[in-house]
């Protein structure tokens, strides 16, 4: 492993997980309101990434138009709240937004792209075996 030093002059080693950052393709799902404030901000936070990322597929759904699918999301996930936006990386969501999440964000989707892993609302929308999906993203 190769090392390297962080602004404190510490020496990290390089993880493979580092190395791999990128090799597989990463699903982010956002559920929104056009009325919501906080969904406008993480909408334009993921367009100012998405260059950044070409690993990254962006889904977006308006709750709107895709309640149906917004439901069967948060039953898979068992999301009580009704509220957006709904960030789904992987296994894990996020209910609401902030600057804050972003950090979050990025690492979650760096650690699911450097393995196998699965676009478990892909999964939904094709009425497939959710567990299993998950299951991938668990390993």
């Amino acid at each position: 492993d190769e090392v390297s030093k962080d602004n404190n002059g510490e020496e990290n080693e390089n993880t493979n997980m580092n190395e791999n950052i990128g090799k597989n393709k990463v699903d982010f799902y956002l559920f929104y309101s056009d009325s919501c404030g906080h969904c406008h901000n993480e909408r334009t936070w993921i367009d100012s990434i998405k260059d950044d990322y070409p690993y990254v597929e962006f889904h977006l759904y308006e709750v709107s138009e895709e309640y149906e699918l917004f439901n069967k999301v948060r039953d898979a996930y068992k999301i009580e709240d009704e509220y957006v936006p709904v960030t789904i990386i992987g296994n894990d969501y996020f209910v609401g937004y902030s600057e804050s999440k972003n950090r979050k964000f990025i690492r979650y989707i760096e650690e699911l792209s450097s393995k196998e892993n699965c676009g478990v609302v892909d999964v939904i929308i094709n009425n497939g075996d959710v567990d299993s999906c998950m299951k991938i993203n668990n390993k």
